[in-house]
């Protein structure tokens, strides 16, 4: 029997709705119920994933290392349930989870023989299973990274094979997505591609588009196939703990992802130089004349390589602020009232600052082509790092 019918099997036999996890609580399979099934239930089933309550529950009860049936105690709206750990030679593979009536601390012994008889065919249909599983990855993951190769005829054949296998549909647009991990840049290589496949699976969860998506080298690429005129941007996926996405622009053949992917890494890049302009999730289109400014060799730039104004503000010994006072005067369109209230400073405080600005440069502010020089020249150092970010960022 396969999967589905082996746990519909047991079901029957013991007369309890079952679900399957794998070991990553993602639901393997699922049997019938009435129509009364608790609501925690129905909605893991619909979202084909065991909720955080779940895992925390199955995390205190010692479940992964028990080899009987162990009791979850209700929490959070969840019922309580039974669990057992699912194994394949010795190997943790996965969870058998069921409501068990009544308050006894142990389950009746019956159930227990019925779950001990079709445990290990449990536990080797969730191996053969997340074997399927891994090669799928595997290949999924040739086939994207041919998708963003330097080699035109990879991109063709990529894209081909992607919508061939129904990886991804044959759409109207295609969206290039990159995800990085600088929340847990100080942790080991092997968790910081946790968290980037982490992120693959919740943005496949989130998104109502297909998504085609795989780690490479430090940071995961992805694909979305959505309608013509529908950007991403338009259903932003949710910002995750520790993680950044950025979207590129959408293109109408697979085989251009290409460029979009790049534009995407642009967008990382802006929000990894500068998070609080642009937060965790980062669109082409917010970038603005930062399309620009972040292909420039910005590790490479030094305060001499700025124009003299903006590398006399810079200067340590002008003072913490004038820099950064001007940078958002400037950003306010030279708007004293909107620049006092968001450095949250009294306008005479600005007018002192902006006044000392004039003194340090020599700059006249009135001046479009002295405004632009200024404001340019310190976004530049902003995004090198020269200027570092403001206490708000």
């Amino acid at each position: 029997m396969d999967i589905d019918a082996t746990v519909e099997h047991l079901a029957e036999l013991l007369e309890r709705p079952l679900v399957l996890y794998d070991v990553d609580l993602n639901v393997a399979a699922y049997s019938a119920h009435d129509a009364d099934v608790d609501e925690a239930r129905r909605l893991t089933i619909l979202s084909r994933r065991g909720s955080t309550t779940v895992r925390d529950m199955l995390r205190a009860s010692g479940a992964a290392h028990a080899s009987a049936p162990v009791r979850l105690p209700a929490a959070d709206g969840v019922p309580e349930r039974v669990a057992v750990a699912v194994r394949h030679d010795g190997q943790l593979f996965g969870y058998l989870v069921w409501v068990e009536p009544g308050a006894a601390s142990e389950v009746p012994g019956a159930v227990g023989e019925l779950v001990d008889r079709f445990g290990p065919d449990l536990g080797r249909l969730l191996a053969v299973r997340a074997l399927d599983n891994q090669e799928s990855r595997l290949r999924v993951r040739m086939l994207v990274s041919d998708l963003v190769s330097d080699d035109a005829a990879r991109r063709v054949e990529a894209a081909r094979v992607l919508v061939a296998d129904g990886v991804l549909p044959s759409a109207a647009e295609y969206t290039g997505l990159v995800i990085v991990a600088p929340g847990v840049g100080g942790s080991s290589a092997a968790q910081r591609r946790t968290a980037l496949e982490s992120a693959l699976a919740g943005l496949a969860r989130s998104m109502r588009e297909a998504v085609a998506g795989a780690v490479i080298g430090a940071r995961a690429v992805a694909v979305l196939a959505h309608g013509p005129g529908r950007s991403p941007t338009q259903g932003r996926p949710p910002a995750r703990d520790g993680v950044l996405l950025g979207m590129g622009a959408p293109v109408h053949e697979l085989s251009d992802t290409v460029s979009s992917v790049r534009q995407a890494r642009l967008a990382v890049r802006g929000g990894e130089l500068d998070p609080g302009r642009y937060g965790p999730v980062v669109s082409w289109d917010d970038l603005g004349l930062d399309r620009l400014l972040l292909q420039l060799p910005l590790e490479r730039l030094t305060v001499e390589d700025l124009p003299a104004s903006v590398a006399q503000l810079v200067d340590p010994a002008s003072g913490p602020d004038l820099a950064n006072t001007l940078d958002v005067y400037l950003d306010c369109g030279a708007d004293g009232q909107e620049t006092a209230r968001r450095l949250m400073i009294h306008r005479s405080t600005l007018y002192y600052r902006l006044d000392r600005a004039r003194k340090v440069t020599g700059a006249d502010l009135h001046d479009g082509a002295v405004r632009r020089e200024l404001h340019t020249g310190l976004r530049v150092a902003r995004l090198a790092g020269i200027l570092p970010l403001s206490p708000a960022d």
